[in-house]
């Protein structure tokens, strides 16, 4: 039976004779130097020995049935437990480990316990522990005491500021500390075992290291020196270091202990101190200023050669010498000035900088500058550092520059007092070219308008052309009118950009085409052109670009007789991705610039007429113009000409790119045409002119719309508290209340009903700044006077949201194929006229040669189509495709034969007006011509220009026929011969 059975066997069965057979083990048991257990398997005790029970101070029976946890506390009891459970459970065989355990009910602290446990089991399979401790406290605590005792020379060693390290005798390194570490950048791992003269720095005293070292073995120490030793990365440390020797049992040297400090830093202090006391001494001899070192006594110490220059004195002289009887204030009152200079040095009240005039030994005065500076001396009196500089020329040029600067004041002043009269006349100027504007436009808004209005009605040619020679000189008026404006605008610095994207080519298009009928009324051939190269769609103020082109070619078919006038368009460069430069050059066969004109040609009001000749007209302004606006758009304007040869303008023009805005970009579009209203309107009119009243309300009435008139503002703000209207024209300035005080007043009503009625400003006034005062005071629209039929149905239309015309646009076109059959029948009936008139038709021919027959037709088809409401025709010139055979068809019947329908169209009314009948609609000739050309078919049309062509071709002049020969993809040409 193994020891843990016979143990429980003697507790149940409690036999003496196994006592007595076990006595001698348990005597061996008690014996032991450490404590011995047994453990059942519920972990309680079944045997102590005697050391056990004297270590708890309990008798062994006591003990016995009591587990760990019965015995002890403490942070191990737990750990304990866990590993007897897991012996208990087969887990582990045995386990040896330290616990911290404290015996239970007593007021010590914890002893450190090593025990040894097996796990033992009965022949019945039941298991137990067998287990040994030891307690080994004293060990433990004595092992702590010297740890801390190491930890605590390691920290002094450490945390002192000096390098420490021990040596062998033979020179190698055993330790050293953290200070070696840092200073030297090498972890004592590094250096451990190496010899301390490997790191040595080159060029150093190994002959004298040697010999120290051998005084030190021989034991005459400590042993000290000045060294460097090269740090990691090769940097130079710089050591104060001091050697001595531990010796052993034997009296032999067993370690070298160093210590050293670092004074490298010193070193280099000193150093640049020593440079700093040479650089010193360079800028000392050498200063241009004179310096003295004065002491509180008021005597020279020490001057540098600048000084003895500037007083006039050697070096004996200067001895003992005190600085006023050098340099003084006050002649005669030396005294006085020394006591005030030792008071002010020792309250240091000396001014930093002081400028005066003193008067040297000799008499001279010189007007001296003295920065003053202390300079303290530990454990020495301090001096007073003084550096003077010689300021006499520059006090003489600046009391003669306070005499001119005076001069300049008054100059100033007067130049002040004359820059406020020419604002007060520019200012002037402004208010009177104001003013001129607005009684100007007031009458010629009357004028024009009932122009128009008279032009619409029935007239003899007699009268027709008396008023177009009033509408013309008008309108001569008004432009020259606009470009006084514009050169206040500029003058006043207050003309501003308008920037938006727009199709160069459409624009070009647009503009060129009035300057092409009006080269070819005067028998030129004018014409434009653009690389293939150059963008379309730009960046800029197109309306801009638009004035400086008409005014260049302009004046290029003003001033040319015969021959030609050309713009052309390149792309001169593209700096970056999404900008361009182009160049425009507007070249003619003219008259010419004499060289001596060009040097005034943007000169305001310059005539270039020789002999001061006035019968070309103009007022000398739009090239003054011109230039000042392609400056103010980034470009430059240059001209060259030479006399009977021509002239060429031209300029420069950065643009950012941008992307086109619709499909089909760079084609000039047709306008849009505006329908009329969908039914009557009611229009409130606030305008107190008479002439003005009667115009509006006839304009209005042409579109349908019903007019009340009102004087005042007044008025008109009780007028639209009392009526409903859909729309108010506002004219800005009348007596009582202005129009934008009517304005303000019923947009603050407004917003109590939650209701806006849109409000049109009508003003003469034109100057910078009155559209958007007109827009903050509420404004919808704004129409500058003169205002024209067409810009004010434009307006009414954008700000009403009009529709066009349902009935005129929505009519269903005829298919190409079905049309076809009509338009040849036409055709051949137009031909058979033409056969009969062959001055006509030789005419036609000639303006419409077989190459170009194509691009005309299918220009003509898809222009009149937008006219007559035919949609489907109207694709032919937007991109469709058709047939060649069938493009020709359309170009023979459309192109040869009917040569122009508008220009027949306007012929046949312009030399064949007669009467009307009464009932006549009484719409001018565009709306009214748009009505009847939209209300029939195109076969109809057709046949009636064919029967006008009787009455044309007897009368007709070649000339009066001549037509807009069109052009290619870079632009069209325009061009006229007899």
């Amino acid at each position: 039976m193994k020891l843990f059975d016979l143990f429980r066997t003697m507790e149940k069965a409690g036999l003496a004779k196994q006592d007595r057979q076990f006595s001698g083990q348990r005597l061996l048991w008690d014996g032991l130097p450490a404590t011995v257990y047994l453990k059942d398997a519920s972990r309680k005790l079944i045997h102590v020995n005697e050391r056990f029970a004297r270590a708890m101070r309990q008798p062994a029976e006591d003990l016995l049935g009591k587990t760990a946890e019965d015995l002890f506390e403490g942070s191990g009891v737990a750990r304990l437990k866990k590993l007897e459970q897991q012996l208990l459970a087969g887990e582990t065989e045995s386990f040896f480990d330290g616990f911290a355990l404290r015996i239970r009910g007593r007021d010590e602290s914890d002893r450190v316990v090593i025990i040894s446990s097996a796990r033992m089991e009965a022949e019945g399979g039941q298991a137990g522990i067998i287990g040994v401790a030891l307690d080994i406290t004293a060990f433990a605590q004595a092992e702590l005491h010297l740890a801390r005792e190491r930890d605590f020379i390691r920290t002094v060693l450490d945390t002192t500021g000096a390098l420490i390290a021990v040596l062998d005798p033979a020179g190698a390194i055993l330790r050293w500390n953290l200070a070696c570490q840092q200073v030297l950048g090498r972890h004592e791992s590094e250096v451990r075992g190496r010899a301390v003269s490997e790191l040595l720095s080159p060029m150093q005293d190994l002959a004298g290291l040697q010999s120290k070292w051998q005084e030190l073995m021989a034991g005459r120490s400590p042993q000290s020196g000045v060294n460097s030793l090269q740090a990691a990365g090769g940097r130079a440390v710089w050591l104060n270091w001091s050697a001595a020797t531990v010796s052993n049992d034997a009296g032999q040297p067993e370690y070298v202990v160093v210590t050293a400090v670092d004074i490298t830093q010193q070193l280099e202090a000193e150093d640049q101190q020593d440079q700093l006391a040479r650089e010193f001494r360079a800028v000392w001899e050498s200063a241009r200023d004179a310096m003295v070192f004065i002491d509180s006594e008021g005597g020279i110490v020490a001057a540098n050669p600048s000084f003895f220059e500037l007083t006039g004195m050697d070096r004996k002289q200067l001895a003992g010498a005190r600085f006023v009887d050098v340099l003084g204030e006050w002649p005669g009152h030396e005294a006085e000035e020394l006591a005030r200079f030792r008071e002010r040095f020792r309250a240091r009240t000396l001014e930093a900088s002081t400028t005066r005039e003193y008067i040297l030994r000799n008499g001279e005065r010189l007007w001296l500058e003295c920065s003053n500076s202390f300079l303290e001396r530990p454990g020495r009196a301090p001096l007073l550092l003084q550096v003077i500089r010689n300021i006499t020329g520059r006090i003489h040029a600046e009391q003669e520059l306070r005499g001119a600067n005076e001069f300049l004041r008054t100059t100033t002043q007067w130049a002040r007092e004359m820059a406020a009269a020419a604002e007060l006349a520019s200012a002037a100027k402004t208010e009177f070219l104001a003013n001129v504007s607005h009684e100007i436009r007031t009458p010629m808004n009357g004028v024009l308008g009932m122009t128009e209005l008279a032009l619409s009605t029935d007239l003899n040619p007699q009268q027709r052309e008396y008023l177009e020679l009033v509408k013309s000189s008008a309108e001569s008026l008004l432009a020259l009118l606009d470009d006084l404006l514009d050169v206040s605008k500029i003058e006043a610095g207050r003309m501003e950009l308008s920037l938006e994207p727009f199709s160069l080519r459409a624009l070009l298009s647009n503009t060129m085409q009035p300057m092409i009928v009006r080269g070819s009324a005067r028998g030129l051939e004018v014409g434009w052109e653009i690389d293939g190269d150059a963008p379309d769609w730009v960046v800029g103020d197109k309306g801009r670009l638009r004035q400086v082109i008409l005014n260049l070619v302009g004046n290029s078919v003003k001033f040319t007789d015969h021959g030609w006038v050309r713009l052309t368009v390149s792309l001169l460069s593209r700096p970056a991705e999404d900008r361009c430069v182009l160049r425009f050059v507007v070249q003619d066969s003219g008259i010419g610039i004499t060289q001596g004109s060009l040097d005034s040609i943007f000169d305001p009001f310059t005539q270039l007429e020789p002999g001061g000749e006035r019968r070309r007209g103009g007022t000398g302004l739009g090239l003054s113009i011109s230039s000042k606006l392609v400056d103010l758009m980034g470009g430059r304007l240059f001209v060259a000409s030479r006399p009977g040869e021509g002239s060429a303008f031209g300029f420069t023009l950065p643009l950012r790119l941008a992307e086109p805005e619709q499909s089909g970009a760079g084609v000039a579009a047709e306008p849009a045409p505006i329908g009329r209203p969908a039914a009557a309107r009611r229009c409130l009119v606030a305008e107190d002119h008479p002439v003005n009243q009667r115009l509006i309300v006839e304009m209005l009435k042409k579109s349908g719309i019903h007019c009340d008139i009102v004087n005042s503002g007044s008025a008109a703000l009780e007028s639209w508290r009392s009526s409903r209207y859909d729309f108010v024209l506002m004219d800005v300035q009348m007596p009582e209340m202005d129009g934008l005080e009517a304005c303000k007043r019923i947009r603050e009503q407004e917003q109590q009903t939650g209701t806006r009625i849109p409000i049109i400003a009508m003003t003469a006034h034109a100057m910078p700044g009155d559209r958007e005062r007109c827009f903050e005071a509420g404004m919808d629209g704004y129409l500058a006077k003169p205002i024209r039929l067409t810009a004010l149905n434009e307006e009414i239309h954008r700000i009403m949201e009009l529709q066009p015309d349902k009935k005129a646009v929505d009519q269903p076109g005829q298919d190409l194929r079905q049309l076809t059959p009509a338009v040849d029948a036409a055709g051949a009936d137009l031909g058979r006229q033409f056969r009969g008139r062959p001055r006509v038709a030789r005419v036609a021919r000639r303006h419409f040669p077989k190459r170009r027959a194509d691009k005309f037709a299918v220009h003509g088809v898809a222009t009149g189509a937008r006219v007559f409401g035919e949609q489907r025709l109207d694709r032919i010139g937007t991109g469709q495709r058709i047939g060649r055979g069938r493009r020709r068809r359309v170009a023979a019947v459309v192109g040869r034969q009917v040569v122009d329908d508008d220009l027949v169209l306007a012929l046949f009314q312009r030399r064949h007006a007669a009467p009307h009948a009464e009932g006549h609609d009484h719409r001018d000739d565009g709306e009214r011509g748009l009505a009847e050309r939209r209300a029939q078919p195109v076969h109809v049309l057709l046949q009636r220009r064919a029967a006008g062509l009787d009455a044309l071709h007897e009368t007709a002049d070649p000339a009066e026929l001549r037509v807009h020969a069109g052009g290619d993809h870079h632009g069209p040409t325009a061009s006229a011969r007899h």
